[in-house]
């Protein structure tokens, strides 16, 4: 008889991995529509015509920023459900979250996490039997 695995504290660690790549990818598109709305905007000074598509390369980055860090936060608080081995269905979100945040991270982050589902169930220190 064992207490716990380390599958969810592994499975909680690549979350947490994913989900911060994702937050940090969510910094760099919105830095790439604010970068790329003032060169537009710049462009316009010489072409008024340009000055209205100003708006365009943050109309298309910002929504793509948002979907990034929406996926990074849930992805990190996954991660630390998992780890803390409190609320199973939340660590399912955070490493379904970390697949769509990266996915060689993601994949055996919801194996590991599925694995460790016993884990959850059961209050810390009470002892159950891990099937290998």
């Amino acid at each position: 008889m064992e207490n716990s695995t380390s599958k969810a504290t592994i499975a909680g660690v690549l979350d947490i991995i994913a989900g911060v790549m994702s937050l940090i990818g969510s910094a760099v598109l919105l830095m790439l529509g604010v970068v790329g709305s003032g060169a537009v905007s710049a462009a316009g000074v010489h072409d008024p015509e340009a000055a209205q598509f100003a708006f365009v390369p943050m109309a298309l980055f910002a929504p793509l920023a948002l979907l990034c860090l929406i996926i990074g936060l849930l992805g990190v608080v996954g991660g630390m459900a998992a780890i803390r081995r409190n609320r199973y269905w939340l660590a399912l979100v955070g490493s379904i979250a970390a697949l769509f945040s990266f996915f060689p991270l993601g994949i055996p982050a919801i194996i590991l996490t599925v694995m460790a589902e016993r884990e959850f169930h059961h209050p810390p220190g009470q002892t159950f039997n891990v099937q290998r």
